[in-house]
């Protein structure tokens, strides 16, 4: 019962926060963790798997300064690697998990008021980072280029490029997004339902200046421009019906964004 109390509490604290990070520490050369610090480890996962906000977590090794710089490298790697593991066994199909990256080892702090021994001791780690989605946002200020959101409630009757409901809210929400987020750029990409093998012949389809995916991101992209934002910061493409979503066809008639760039 009382772990119960625990994860309950800890899901509700943070779920406020845009980012939370968490460490876990190792002994002396080794890339893996005692069997206390694994529960804990463990522990922290479970709990930030039950959450349904969370969007993306980076995982970064460290070592202490014993040794070589090289072997410190790869062991910080391999640290990284160990943690990115147990994340994958539990974390939500929605995260994304970033490839675990090993940041080597790390200088003694002199002005520190931590002893040497104290010091190499917290430097031998793995932070995990996790960041929550704003349900407040579109593009939350976390993301990075390469970065795919789906546009929620952004769908289109069967067939057609008319929007579905509730759209007109989410478009004019985005452009909102675009005008203060002047740094990006984005690419608009169009989906359809999976075709059926009677449709293959119909070239229409596939053009790819006139197909339907093509049609509904050119749609999305055109409300965009007539509605403030450069076309210079904006593209389009469609991917027919190569990436559905699901069971229900209204959810692969969408358009998605991919950030392509940020201007500095």
């Amino acid at each position: 019962m009382a772990n119960y109390i625990f994860i309950h509490f800890f899901c509700s604290s943070i779920i406020a926060q845009k980012e939370i990070k968490f460490s876990t520490y190792f002994k002396t050369n080794k890339a893996n963790l005692r069997l206390s610090d694994f529960s804990r480890l463990t522990r922290y996962i479970d709990s930030i798997s039950k959450l349904k906000n969370v969007g993306k977590i980076k995982v970064f090794g460290y070592c202490d300064d014993v040794g070589e710089e090289a072997n410190n490298l790869m062991l910080s790697q391999k640290r990284s690697e160990f943690v990115s593991e147990q994340i994958k066994i539990k974390a939500n199909k929605q995260t994304v998990l970033f490839s675990p990256v090993g940041k080597g080892e790390l200088p003694i702090n002199d002005e520190s008021n931590f002893s040497i021994s104290e010091q190499r001791t917290k430097n031998r780690r793995v932070d995990i980072i996790v960041y929550f989605n704003d349900k407040n946002q579109i593009i939350d200020d976390y993301h990075e280029k390469g970065d795919r959101i789906i546009l929620d409630n952004v769908l289109f009757q069967g067939g057609k490029t008319v929007f579905l409901p509730r759209t007109d809210f989410v478009l004019h929400k985005l452009v909102d997004e675009l005008k203060e987020k002047k740094k990006l750029h984005i690419q608009l990409q169009g989906h359809i339902n999976q075709l059926k093998p009677q449709q293959m012949a119909d070239s229409t389809l596939y053009r790819p200046e006139d197909n339907l995916s093509t049609r509904r991101a050119k749609k999305v992209y055109d409300f965009l421009i007539s509605n403030g934002i450069d076309k210079e910061r904006l593209s389009y493409v469609g991917f027919e019906g190569k990436f559905p979503l699901g069971t229900y066809p209204q959810y692969n008639r969408r358009v998605e964004i991919e950030i392509t760039d940020i201007k500095e």
